[in-house]
């Protein structure tokens, strides 16, 4: 079954109502849900991101509301890296000045 990789723009803006992507976002969560759309798969660096900034902005109840729809959502699935994917998000990390080390992670 295909799955696709997510990323913090879009679980973000999804789950943040007055982010100004949040109407375009919101469909997609639900796409996923619905299955719609494929299954996703969300690096932890990613979800730490997405409830980094749900905390800042919405607070702790919020993120902790995001971190349980979406643990408990079979369709999302939560990925470590693995240790050849880690040294090649380092690598990328290294060369591209312009890469948080989250998106060297997703492209590795």
């Amino acid at each position: 079954m295909p799955r696709a990789l997510i990323d913090t723009t879009v679980l973000f803006a999804a789950a943040y109502r007055r982010d100004g992507t949040h109407d375009e976002a919101l469909p997609i969560l639900v796409g996923i849900d619905t299955a719609d759309l494929p299954a996703v798969v969300i690096l932890e660096y990613v979800l730490a991101e997405t409830l980094n900034g749900l905390m800042t902005h919405a607070g702790h109840d919020a993120a902790v509301d995001f971190l349980d729809r979406i643990a408990e959502n079979t369709r999302f699935h939560i990925d470590s890296l693995t240790a050849d994917e880690f040294a090649a998000a380092k690598a990328l990390f290294r060369q591209y000045e312009r890469f948080s080390f989250v998106d060297a992670s997703i492209v590795s």
